[in-house]
């Protein structure tokens, strides 16, 4: 899914990296774009109106580099931060613990009809990420961010090798992975820059239609069709 981890398998098995294909994670771009209007949803799930509503959309693992979300929202107190895929106490406990901010708002899991809902009703989306662990800093090749890309939501995300194999500062704003102050100040500046936020995020919906599921299968078809051939 990523060429760090196709460079990886060629070395380890000592072949050439280009009879490896790779193709990171895709997205049904319909089913997330266009996004839907922002305050018809928030008042859909009584959610509320005028506050900055931060979102992170995933499960709670210890290697998804949570603990700098928490950091970012213990700094920001004025923002919302809904995480939507698991619990508080998930949530503590893959971060140490630590006290979780009462202006995180869990909602748990969520059916997967309803993620674009969620995405829609956010000011800003998290990718996050650890250096603490090499899955996530390397080999990941995160759902979410297809799906905020084509959502056109203004994306915050760890700044990974596993990220940049996807996007550029032309798409998102990076944040230094565990920093839970860079974090929130990144958040900040996106919500205080809204036209830059808005270029940024249009680009990011450009780009995902590439990365449509039915065009990652034609491409690993016609990657199979070229060897068969050349064997």
């Amino acid at each position: 899914i990523n060429r760090i981890i196709q460079k990886e398998i060629a070395a380890t098995f000592g072949m050439e990296a280009e009879r490896i294909a790779v193709h990171p994670n895709g997205i049904d771009v319909r089913r997330f774009s266009p996004a839907m209007d922002r305050a018809v949803v928030r008042a859909a799930r009584g959610m509320p109106d005028g506050v900055p509503i931060v979102l992170y959309a995933g499960k709670c693992y210890p290697w998804k580099g949570l603990g700098a979300l928490v950091a970012a929202a213990a700094m920001s107190p004025s923002f919302h931060f809904y995480l939507v895929g698991g619990s508080r106490d998930e949530l503590a406990g893959v971060t140490g613990g630590v006290i979780i901010p009462e202006n995180i708002i869990a909602v748990g899991h969520q059916p997967y009809r309803a993620i674009p809902e969620w995405i829609a009703a956010a000011d800003v989306v998290l990718v996050t990420g650890t250096r603490g662990n090499e899955y996530s800093y390397r080999h990941t090749s995160p759902m979410k961010l297809f799906e905020y890309m084509a959502s056109e939501r203004p994306i915050i995300a760890a700044d990974t090798p596993a990220v940049r194999q996807v996007v550029s500062a032309q798409e998102v704003f990076f944040y230094t992975p565990d920093d839970g102050a860079d974090l929130a100040n990144k958040i900040a500046y996106a919500l205080d820059h809204p036209d830059e936020a808005a270029d940024k995020s249009a680009v990011a919906a450009a780009a995902v239609r590439q990365f449509s599921w039915q065009l990652r299968a034609g491409a690993i078809i016609r990657f199979m069709r070229q060897r068969i051939d050349f064997l």
